[in-house]
């Protein structure tokens, strides 16, 4: 597996799961992936449209200058990280 991918999978993974998925390549049901942290949330696909709508509509009220630079703290050491990763995979 590439270093960003696995960089990427510490980021969300719990290390239970991160062990189970990406050092014996583990698939996961909808569910344990939830519970895994790969995903936020699971849906019916009847659900589908108007969930992803909703979350959509939400965003629209965010102060995109003020999130982005929240986005950024909260995640520079992943971003580095995934930085470092990619000019690792890359030679």
């Amino acid at each position: 597996m590439h270093y960003a991918g696995i960089e990427l999978a510490r980021s969300r993974l719990t290390a239970v799961y991160f062990n189970r998925c990406v050092l014996l390549a583990e698939m996961l049901s909808p569910e344990q992936a939830l519970s895994a942290g790969y995903l936020d949330k699971v849906v019916d696909e009847s659900e589908l449209l108007s969930t992803v709508t909703g979350v959509a509509l939400a965003m629209t009220t965010l102060d995109m200058p003020a999130h982005r630079q929240t986005k950024l703290k909260a995640r520079a050491t992943l971003l580095q990280v995934l930085d470092e990763s990619i000019l690792k995979d890359a030679s």
